[in-house]
């Protein structure tokens, strides 16, 4: 009877995570097959699953667009998402081990205020701020504006990921390197930092998620720069384009290049995410 009961609820469990991975691959696999759609079997039948006649048209006028500049968006999305995994590991990892080695004067007080930051979340209430701020400086909205106000963050949930990691390893490191002659950045760089390879592999792969799909603040800083839109605000933006004509099949097939890179870093990447937050999560 207990054999029967467990076999049945692996069945129920196999059959509850394949509903949803239908439910959400679906769309996915729908978008991905309606790109190589005609724009007029889309209207006509876009119930039909698979196309009736493979087409690449939309990616031919994808790639030689005039309106929709495929090709620097894609680098201005690459750059943006490159920009931000280096630096958010670069603030993280070096100010999680300052809290977690250093010694000096208010070091409980500054990190409780860090702290009291992951539950408040002043949301619109500082864009105005920001912007007056910036045009204090003499600088004007743009991706490379937004890129250097972001320096000025602090990324408190990959703090506590990377203290809670470096917590747990002995400080006989730190003692040895010392003896060896390290100073203290020395010993991060050398002893500490290789030491965090699943943390800031988690923090990489989320923040490439982050900042890829990021649409509404990138908008913010670049609406009045289509040079400097990235392929998520430019997909979106593509209605107000003289390529909104073109049709759906058009927006499909740019979107496919939208969602693979995201997913191909899941994918590929999806054991270092369950170990980084494992990782970090216990303290020792």
């Amino acid at each position: 009877m207990n054999r029967r009961m467990s076999f049945l609820e692996k069945i129920m469990t196999y059959a509850i995570l394949i509903l949803f991975a239908v439910l959400i691959l679906y769309p996915i696999v729908y978008l991905i097959f309606s790109s190589f759609k005609t724009n007029s079997e889309i209207y006509v039948d876009p119930a039909n699953f698979i196309p009736k006649q493979f087409t690449f048209e939309n990616y031919q006028k994808l790639f030689a667009s005039d309106g929709f500049d495929f090709w620097r968006m894609l680098g201005n999305s690459l750059f943006y998402a490159g920009w931000n995994i280096i630096m958010g590991i670069l603030l993280a990892t070096t100010g999680a081990y300052v809290f977690a080695r250093g010694e000096f004067p208010g070091k409980k007080a500054i990190f409780i205020a860090f702290t009291a930051l992951m539950f408040v979340s002043p949301g619109a209430i500082t864009i105005y701020c920001t912007f007056d701020i910036i045009r204090a400086l003499g600088m004007t909205p743009s991706l490379l504006t937004m890129l250097i106000k972001g320096l000025f963050g602090v990324p408190v949930v990959s703090y506590y990921m990377v203290k809670g990691y470096i917590d747990t390893l002995p400080r006989d490191l730190d003692e040895s390197a010392k003896i060896d002659g390290c100073s203290f950045i020395g010993t991060f760089f050398r002893i500490i930092l290789p030491l965090l390879k699943p943390i800031v592999a988690t923090m990489a792969i989320f923040s490439f998620q982050g900042s890829w799909n990021n649409y509404t603040g990138v908008l913010m800083w670049t609406s009045s720069r289509p040079q400097d839109w990235t392929l998520t605000v430019g997909i979106m933006m593509m209605r107000n384009s003289g390529d909104a004509a073109i049709g759906v099949g058009f927006t499909m097939a740019a979107a496919v290049f939208a969602i693979i890179p995201v997913l191909a870093v899941f994918i590929a990447f999806n054991k270092f995410i369950v170990d980084g937050i494992a990782a970090g999560a216990v303290k020792g």
